[in-house]
């Protein structure tokens, strides 16, 4: 591609050109319904600021089991201490 004018001018002529040579339009996307089924979420504590601390524990929870398979219980423990 030559260096003429900007690049921006230059990648958008390439990404309509590559639109057009696609000829499918790009598939809509919609939430399933049967993911939100159920009582819903069942929390061990009340009032929004608790709910969101619980929540927060959560994921960190769910990270540090992750990380531990990725890269073992004692990295981990060796990373965290420093």
């Amino acid at each position: 591609m030559p260096n003429v004018g900007s690049d921006r001018d230059q990648s958008t002529s390439i990404a309509k050109l590559a639109r057009d040579a696609r000829e499918v339009q790009p598939p809509t996307v919609a939430a399933d319904q049967g993911y939100f089924k159920g009582e819903g979420a069942h929390f061990l504590t009340k009032t929004l600021k608790r709910v969101i601390t619980e929540i927060s524990l959560h994921v960190l929870a769910y990270h540090l089991k992750r990380t531990m398979k990725m890269l073992g219980p004692g990295v981990l423990m060796a990373e965290m201490r420093g």
